[in-house]
């Protein structure tokens, strides 16, 4: 089971860039396919501000 993704607990690296690589790359030992060969760099970047927000959202 997948842990939260806007809880602002990150297991393998808290930065944007850290983030992006995630789920571009994906976390092959943890089960985490990379999306990288779905999805383009201008609509990871989009995913990762939305989940910003919805992090900051929560926080608040």
């Amino acid at each position: 089971m997948a842990s939260s993704l806007i809880d602002g607990r990150w297991d393998y690296g808290a930065s944007d860039a850290a983030i992006f690589a995630s789920i571009a790359v994906g976390i092959p030992e943890d089960g985490m396919p990379g999306f990288g060969a779905v999805m383009d760099a201008d609509q990871i970047d989009v995913l990762v501000r939305l989940m910003r927000e919805a992090e900051h959202a929560q926080s608040h």
